[in-house]
């Protein structure tokens, strides 16, 4: 829950975590997700939130978290390189798991993904899930980043990529 909680609350803010760890750590030897509501506060999104949403096939919240990094100042190359890199471990996985592979080390090295365990929770997001849907998702993050690379405003780039 704390971690979780923490994911929520930073994102990918790294020096942020850094100190949030140490001001949960003076206050307590076990941090739980309630202490981190207390002290870290407010929620924020981060780009693999953003990624979640497109999985479950919610663009408006896609939208929203989406706008909540660009305001909090996060480059929007950033966010789309880190859903492309979510989507394309998806995407693997996918054609893996269609293919027959039931090897996690074999997934995961394949995937590009650092910790095997991580293919157990991907199964499960994306159980009943067709490759041709990453895919498709792909394309429109491409298409949000060459929008981007030319001028586009980030929010008009990821609504036209997105729903274009």
């Amino acid at each position: 829950d704390a971690i979780d909680a923490l994911v929520d609350a930073i994102g990918t803010d790294s020096a942020r975590l850094e100190s949030e760890l140490r001001k949960l750590s003076l206050r307590s030897t076990t941090i739980s997700g309630a202490l981190v509501q207390e002290l870290v506060g407010g929620r924020s999104t981060n780009a693999l939130a953003v990624g979640d949403a497109l999985l479950e096939g919610d663009p408006g919240e896609a939208i929203a978290r989406w706008d909540a990094l660009i305001d909090a100042g996060e480059p929007a190359l950033r966010i789309i390189a880190t859903l492309t890199g979510q989507v394309r471990g998806w995407l693997w996985v996918s054609l893996l798991e269609q293919q027959g592979e039931r090897d996690v080390a074999v997934i995961a090295k394949a995937a590009g993904i650092g910790n095997p365990k991580r293919i157990y929770v991907m199964r499960k997001q994306l159980q009943g899930r067709p490759p041709k849907r990453f895919l498709s998702l792909m394309g429109r993050l491409l298409e949000v980043e060459a929008r981007l690379k030319r001028g586009a405003l980030p929010g008009d780039a990821f609504r036209d990529g997105l729903l274009g």
